[in-house]
């Protein structure tokens, strides 16, 4: 074991700071234990690169993206292959920034609403770490200037943060009828996000076992994260959650989202289902399907970018070429 180990800080968190973990050390790699971030396994590298510091706004999305990862039992998403840089931001890649007060004003909001036992009852902020990461506060501090602008607009009752201080903990927050009805337009309506949401097939090809099948879907997200610019991402809603949660998380994706991508090959239920959805809603839908797949009639009138397994990078060129002339992504100079 290198002596670096020898450096591991057992009272703070190298991502968020909070104060209280102990680093289990396990050979190699180390658990590092966090009550807002969660439990996440690191190698020396990521550890280095970690305590070398990080910019705040990398420090925000991280702490939410590790939360994530901890709630669907994944611990170790820092490790794997490519350098501590390339880990760290392919792991945040998904997670949208919060890069105003009024966009983490609006996920406060959005928690209160989402956690309140009952319609004007109070809900105290700050209890649980962990939820503090969803909106990417750092510290206690974070949530009560959040609390105070929910107050200040009117949003939530604000007698008892009125009586504590910028120090304390907990901060007992009601939402008012306006909060609800600010809650009610965000699940709604768009929010102006740059997450587009991608509809995949999960099937293709038979004789081909689960780990084949997600192998494929993995490489076909990629070829069309890279057609989309920064800060535009694509995402899939995860397969491992309750059925009525994956529901939940396909129609509010699908809200929030500019676009929409469908991969109709094998013509899965699921993606027509999604496709129709984003459609009925006004949303701009991209077709795509592997080669030599057919469609159902319906939408044989859109038109269809055919990829195949051994060619995505042309692929990728062709979607890119495509989303600039339907005007979903910005034109850019080919040169």
């Amino acid at each position: 074991m290198s002596g670096e180990w020898t450096h591991l800080d057992p009272e703070s968190c190298p991502v968020c700071g909070l104060r209280g973990g102990h680093p289990l050390l396990e050979g190699a790699r180390a658990l590092l234990r966090c009550e807002r971030c969660g439990d996440h396994w690191v190698d020396e590298p990521v550890w280095r690169h970690l305590k070398a510091g990080q910019p705040v706004q990398t420090r925000r999305r991280l702490t939410a993206a590790l939360r994530t990862a901890m709630d669907k039992g994944r611990k170790e998403h820092l490790l794997g292959p490519g350098t501590p840089t390339e880990r760290v931001e392919r792991l945040i890649a998904p997670v949208q920034p919060l890069d105003t007060v009024a966009q983490r004003m609006d996920a406060l909001l959005v928690h209160l609403a989402q956690s309140s036992p009952a319609f004007g009852a109070p809900f105290t902020v700050g209890e649980s770490p962990s939820s503090s990461a969803y909106r990417q506060s750092l510290a206690p501090e974070d949530d009560y200037t959040l609390a105070k602008g929910l107050v200040a607009l009117g949003l939530c009752d604000g007698e008892a943060v009125d009586q504590m201080g910028a120090s304390s903990l907990y901060v007992d927050l009601t939402l008012t009828p306006a909060g609800w009805e600010r809650y009610e337009q965000l699940r709604t309506t768009s929010t102006g996000s740059t997450r587009v949401f991608v509809a995949l097939s999960n099937h293709y090809g038979k004789g081909l076992n689960d780990d084949a099948h997600a192998k494929q879907a993995d490489a076909l997200l990629d070829a069309i994260r890279a057609a989309l610019p920064p800060p535009l991402f694509g995402y899939r809603v995860e397969k491992d959650a309750a059925v009525d949660q994956i529901t939940d998380a396909i129609i509010a994706g699908i809200r929030r989202a500019p676009f929409v991508i469908a991969d109709l090959t094998a013509e899965r239920p699921n993606v027509y289902f999604e496709a129709g959805l984003a459609l009925g809603l006004g949303k701009p839908v991209v077709f795509c399907r592997r080669k030599g797949e057919t469609a159902h009639f319906d939408v044989q009138a859109y038109k269809l970018i055919e990829w195949e397994p051994d060619e995505l990078g042309d692929f990728t060129r062709r979607l890119d070429a495509h989303l600039q002339a339907r005007g979903l992504t910005p034109a850019r100079d080919p040169g």
